[in-house]
């Protein structure tokens, strides 16, 4: 549903989302920002859950911005702020803070 929300313009930014040349068509992407392994890694899931023989996706994830309500220029400068919250460790510190635990699979929020 966010993908439609996105295309029709009603959603301006997805995070997560996977780069796709069907998506292309509605929406600009931001630099890769994730991939499953270290989001698995971030919530403290990557010793429970285990790999399977499926593949998914190994792509990484980045925002998806739509086309409708966002120009190429503004793109570009998130995509440069993103870069550089990356690069500085800012991008880190937020994660860091709004994950700061790590969360359990039996219940929802923190051990």
């Amino acid at each position: 549903r966010a993908l439609l929300e996105l295309q029709a313009g009603r959603l301006d930014l997805l995070p997560g989302a996977l780069k796709n040349v069907e998506r292309e068509q509605f929406a600009h992407f931001s630099r890769p920002f994730a991939n499953a392994l270290l989001e698995l890694r971030l919530l403290g899931l990557s010793g429970v859950v285990t790999r399977s023989n499926v593949i998914v996706s190994d792509a990484p994830v980045g925002f998806a911005l739509s086309k409708a309500t966002n120009t190429p220029a503004f793109v570009a400068s998130f995509d440069k702020a993103l870069g550089g919250l990356m690069a500085d460790g800012q991008y880190k510190t937020i994660l860091e803070r709004y994950l700061p635990c790590t969360i359990s699979v039996e219940k929802l929020g923190c051990k």
